[in-house]
């Protein structure tokens, strides 16, 4: 079970707009420009990449992580 499941993906949405939406106003981008072209040309992660890097910290954190009973919960949800 993932640690994002309680939010629906109408909230995921929203958020994700809101993140586009704050970018482009902070950079002072028109908000018909090109999504794509802004975060190339700022070399700023997209919303789901930073979305995906969050999981993947959090994966390896419990992976190598000293604590047994972490190790364990783990090991249970690899398996699950």
């Amino acid at each position: 079970m993932e640690l994002w499941f309680k939010y629906t993906a109408g909230a995921l949405n929203r958020l994700r707009s809101c993140y586009v939406k704050c970018i482009k106003s902070f950079f002072k981008y028109s908000k018909y420009y090109s999504v794509t072209n802004m975060f190339f040309e700022l070399n700023l992660p997209t919303f789901d990449t930073l979305l995906n890097n969050s999981k993947y910290m959090l994966h390896s954190q419990m992976i190598n992580s000293g604590n047994g009973i972490v190790s364990h919960l783990n090991q249970i949800v690899l398996h699950a």
